[in-house]
């Protein structure tokens, strides 16, 4: 920075104030100076005025903590500093800095009492001035490497230095500063250390707290902590520390020692005979697993000791024999199998855990001697039984878990003298009887035996329990119950009783006694028959639980004299019928009668149930419910008629209940139709699995109120308008798993308030212009799992709100995602579709304005390009006629070199325009003319074959002919040999000539039509990448609009070329043959015509 912005700087911040509050309540001044420490007052600003100030209003401890200068009481001041400048440079390297303007009030300095320079990025601590009163400077969260125990000045007051959370590495007292002697807190925790010098303590005599917690520190020496006698507390705590090496022998004084988060193994008595002030001891989380004899014997002091969390596997019995003062002890999360007995005799311990071990066997009498805790945690053991006793002398008890254990037995007096006991958790254990004495459990409110081996319960098993509120049974082996059996338990509110083999039938009176009980479930068991008055004086009761039983009867007067019951489940049972006296029921408002086998409702069945707002029918075998089954159910507001294949829905069912308001009427197999319920309720109507073929013939226009539709599962095939019409208040529509292959435009007009629309599942191949007319507000819109093979963006303007729109598993092959930049949408789901991989890498690397979701991406494997795992390869496939051209000869060349050529045309990319918009479009165009050429070259590769076997057969024709020659001429050699003179060779008709003369016309016409088809090719070539060229280098503000003008004009010069080639070999085929055929007039010597025809180019 140049001296002009540094003095802009340094004048910014002079021209700002330090802001200065007053605490009234603790009798100090609060600053805060942000880049400046411009302090607008003097000193004598700042006077304790204590009759100012209400006795009631302050702190009378903190008030006394004034400063004396200048013979004035003066109030503590509490400065803090933070610096905003981007510039660490900038920091003020003395503290506090001069100010020109502010030389009069520099004194102010001098009754600073608390200096707060965190958070400032410091990488070198500051020097600070003589700063008189200055007790506490605060220099944690800095960027300080070095941690310096002295300063330039002297800083007479200062006890406490705060240096946590820096990067400090390394502890120095320089020699040519002043020492820091009157310290009496240091606090270097979470930094860098790994090793702490020798002796570099000992010129504080005062230190009493020393912090160097969640450090590397690996041990020290016996040296270390030379000349420091007087500390209090020091927490060496979340180190390395595998060892103490007696280097805590001079801490006589020491008070708290934790030593917790580090890789100690054994406790020597070497290392803690010397503290014999401890009182305090935290070794939690080593890997301890020893402790040595005696370890503790100098500890007479020591009241809190922690050891959880280790590997401890024993304890001697006289472990902590000398530990008189121990109130407190944590041993959980160890590896305990035995606690031994009288381990605690003689003491008062009042904070007591071991959970998480592994002790097993018995617990005995003894074993918790001296201890006096409220709670006892014992679960999650392997303890066998519970001897008499084995709690004795525990009066302050109040919580025992033994839960999870594999208790078995339990001796009569287990629980003697837990006269204030009042959570007894014994569950998921394998006890089998709970007759133990239970006379000093009056207390007990909570009692918990779920998950057991109780067989039978007995009424004297609860006699005592006078005060039990909660008891559970659940998930045992009781199968019967007996009259009577909670009779005691008059002050119960919650029993659980599920999930046991009860049988046969619930006699009379079985809950008698629970006139508290406001819910029972006795739910998940082999009840056949409910009885008359099972529930007899159940006045409090409120819920009922009978589901998922074997109940075949409910008798008439089951719940005579039961209360105000308001939720009855008698669900999944087995009943054929629901008929009982409903004169105590007058209060239900949830009925479950699903799952059951019944087979009609009579108009009686629900009489007088005014309050009911709730019957599920679902799930049973009904065929028909009689007109005024609901008439007087005033206030029903959800059923639930579900799963009745045969049920014969008749409309005057619905329209007797005024406030219905949602209805399932889903897998009905019969005739439903509303076209009767005019000005219904209902907002909410279910048909799913019902065989639908057709929406229409609902009538579902006159449910006016309908909001909610599923229609799922059904047979679909259609949706024309009027299916929906009329039904201006639908918002939620489900039309998934159909067979829906085409939707007409107009079909949803009259549905404008649809929010969400499920169309998954279907079988509609493309999306019509004008299908979402009218849906202005649909935010949501699923067309998963079908065939769709093209998504137009366009189809989608009408649907202004849309922003979520999943296409997941369908076919489509292109997605131009930048024609929906302009639309409202936040998600699209494309997930299992053919897109190519050059699209999904565009997609992941270029990035759109809304969340594409689904794209299988892979970073790990190698089958992926760019991390996406593709549905297709990015380069074109390679191609392979299904001819095998013979490349020893000279005209397949020549086709290979046309092959060659086309392949090149249609593998010839086109580079990416960084600038064009609308660049997909035209990718997509090249696209398809690729594929279009491959089938063409396929095509033409299978014509060349057709050409080279017309090509064989005229040679094996001509080779006949030959023969037949030679035969002829043989026959007339010897027929002349005796008539004619010999002829000169030179003398006859010149035909080696004349068949050299064809030869080189033949290879002449074969080389010029050769040249023609490749310069016509080469012509068409540069025509079609000018054309490319000039597509890809349009403006990149010009729209471009996609057309297949280009792949219709690559696709008709491939034709072009296919057709002139075809022409030229039909000319040489027909020239070969009318110029190479010899009468054998012509010649009576044949001596150089195989010769000549051996030629490769003939």
């Amino acid at each position: 920075m140049n001296e002009a912005g540094m003095f802009a700087v340094i004048n910014q911040c002079y021209a700002q104030n330090c802001d200065t509050k007053y605490d009234s309540e603790n009798c100090r001044y609060n600053i805060y100076c942000t880049n400046t420490f411009n302090i607008d007052r003097r000193w004598d600003n700042f006077q304790h005025n204590i009759y100012g100030q209400r006795q009631g209003q302050i702190n009378s401890e903190e008030c006394s903590k004034y400063i004396t200068y200048m013979g004035y009481h003066i109030d503590r001041i509490f400065l803090t500093y933070k610096a905003t400048l981007d510039d660490t440079s900038l920091l003020p390297r003395v503290v506090p800095e001069s100010s020109p303007w502010n030389r009069r009030r520099d004194d102010v300095w001098d009754i600073i009492y608390n200096l707060d320079l965190s958070d400032n990025n410091y990488e070198i601590a500051p020097i600070f001035k003589n700063m008189q009163n200055l007790v506490k400077v605060d220099l944690s969260r800095n960027q300080i490497s070095k941690a310096s125990l002295s300063n330039a000045n002297e800083l007479q007051a200062l006890t406490d230095i705060d240096l946590s959370f820096n990067r400090i590495s390394n502890i120095t007292v320089d020699s040519y500063e002043i020492p820091y002697t009157k310290l009496k807190k240091i606090n270097i925790s979470h930094n860098y250390l790994v090793k702490i010098p020798d002796a570099i303590f000992d010129k504080i005599d005062d230190l009493q707290t020393l912090d160097l917690s969640h450090n590397y520190i690996e041990g020290f020496s016996p040296f270390t902590f030379e000349g420091t006698r007087s500390l209090l507390h020091l927490n060496l705590s979340h180190n390395r520390l595998t060892d103490i090496n007696s280097s805590l022998f001079r801490f006589t004084e020491l008070k708290t020692l934790t030593l917790s988060g580090n890789r100690i193994k054994e406790l020597k008595i070497s290392d803690f005979e010397k503290l014999t002030k401890l009182e305090y001891l935290d070794l939690s989380s080593n890997s301890i697993k020893t402790i040595d004899y005696d370890v503790f014997r100098n500890m007479a002091l020591l009241a809190n000791l922690d050891l959880s969390n280790n590997v401890l596997e024993n304890l001697n019995q006289d472990s902590f024999e000398n530990l008189q003062s121990l109130t407190s002890i944590d041993l959980s999360r160890n590896k305990l199998r035995q606690l031994p007995k009288d381990l605690f005799k003689n003491r008062s311990i009042y904070n007591f855990s071991v959970s998480d071990n592994f002790i097993e066997g018995s617990l005995t009498k003894g074993t918790f001697e001296g201890v006096n805790v409220s709670t006892l945690d014992l679960s999650f053991q392997e303890l066998a039984t519970v001897e008499d006793y084995a709690f004795n002398q525990m009066v302050k008890l109040e919580t025992l878990m033994l839960n999870n254990n594999g208790i078995y037995s339990l001796s009569n007096l287990c629980f003697r003298t837990l006269t204030n006991l009042l959570s007894l958790d014994l569950s998921n254990n394998k006890i089998s009887s709970i007759d133990f004495d239970k006379t000093d459990l009056t207390l007990l409110d909570s009692l918990f035996l779920k998950n057991n081996r109780l067989v039978q319960i007995k009424h004297e098993n609860f006699q005592h329990l006078i005060s039990l509120q909660f008891l559970d049974l659940s998930g045992n082996s009781i199968s019967q119950l007996d009259s009577n059996s909670f009779k005691s338990l008059r002050s119960l509110i919650n029993l659980k009783i599920s999930a046991n083999p009860l049988s046969g039938t619930l006699k009379t009176g079985t809950f008698d006694g629970l006139v508290s009980l406001p819910s029972l479930d006795i739910s998940r068991n082999l009840l056949t028959t409910i009885q008359n008055a099972s529930f007899n004086d159940m006045t409090e009761l409120k819920s009922l639980n009978m589901s998922r039983s074997k109940i075949k009867e409910l008798e008439f007067n089951v719940f005579v004299n039961t209360g105000y019951v308001e939720t009855l489940d008698l669900s999944f049972n087995e009943l054929e019928k629901f008929c009982v006296n409903l004169t105590e029921l007058v209060g239900l408002s949830i009925l479950l009668l699903n799952n059951n086998l019944i087979k009609t409702i009579s108009s009686s069945s629900f009489h007088g149930l005014s309050r009911l707002t709730e019957i599920n029918l679902a799930y049973n075998s009904m065929e028909n419910i009689q007109n005024d089954s609901f008439k007087s159910l005033i206030d029903l507001r959800n059923l639930d008629l579900s799963y009745n294949e045969q049920l014969i829905f008749i409309e005057s069912l619905i329209n007797n209940t005024e406030n219905l308001n949602s209805l399932d009427l889903s897998g009905v197999k019969t005739n439903i139709n509303f076209s009767l319920s005019k000005d219904s309720t209902i907002q909410i109507v279910s048909i799913s699995d019902a065989g639908l073929n057709n929406i229409t013939n609902l009538n579902l226009s006159t449910l006016t109120q309908l909001n909610h539709l599923t229609l799922r599962n059904n047979s679909l095939t259609r949706l024309e308008i009027g299916a929906l019409t009329d039904i201006k208040k639908l918002t939620y529509l489900d039309l998934s798993f159909n067979k829906i292959s085409y939707i007409q435009p107009g079909a949803f007009k009259d549905n404008e308030m649809l929010f969400y629309l499920n169309m998954s599942h279907n079988c509609l191949s493309v999306v019509g212009y004008g299908i979402f007319r009218g849906l202005i507000y649909l935010n949501t819109l699923d067309m998963s799992f079908n065939s769709i093979k093209d998504l137009q963006s366009e189809r989608f303007y009408e649907v202004k709100s849309l922003t979520q729109l999943i296409v997941d598993h369908n076919k489509i092959e292109s997605i131009n995602v930048e024609e929906f930049a302009g639309t409202s949408l936040s998600k699209l789901s494309i997930g299992e579709n053919p897109l190519s991989c050059r699209l999904l890498v565009r997609l992941k690397k270029r990035g759109v304005p809304f969340e594409i979701t689904a794209i299988k991406l892979d970073e790990h494997t190698g089958e992926n390009i760019d991390g996406v795992t593709c549905n297709k390869e990015i380069g074109r496939p390679t191609f392979e006629p299904t001819v095998k051209f013979d490349n020893s000869s000279e005209k397949n060349e020549v086709l290979i070199d046309i092959r060659n050529v086309l392949y090149n045309i249609s593998n010839k990319s086109v580079p990416q325009n960084d600038n064009g918009k609308y660049f997909d479009n035209i990718t997509n165009v090249i696209e398809k003319s690729n594929k279009i050429n491959n089938d063409n070259l396929s095509k033409l590769a299978n014509l060349t074959f057709k050409v080279i076997e017309l090509d064989n057969n005229t040679n094996i024709l001509l080779n006949k002919i030959l023969n037949s020659l030679q035969e002829n001429v043989d026959k007339n050699s010897d027929t002349l040999a005796t008539t004619a003179p010999i002829l000169n060779v030179n003398s006859t008709i010149e035909f080696i000539p004349y068949i050299d003369k064809v030869k080189k016309q033949l290879e002449k016409t074969i080389a010029d039509e050769k040249q023609n088809i490749l310069n016509e090719l080469e012509r068409k070539l540069s025509l079609s990448v000018y054309h490319t060229e000039s597509i890809t280098k349009s403006p990149g503000t010009e729209k471009l609009v996609s057309n297949n003008e280009g792949a219709q004009s690559i696709f008709t010069e491939t034709c072009v070329a296919l057709i002139l080639l075809i022409l030229v070999c039909f000319i040489l085929y027909k020239f070969y043959k009318s110029r190479m055929f010899v009468r054998s007039r012509m010649s009576y010597s044949t001596r150089e015509l195989p010769g000549a025809m051996d030629n490769s180019t003939l």
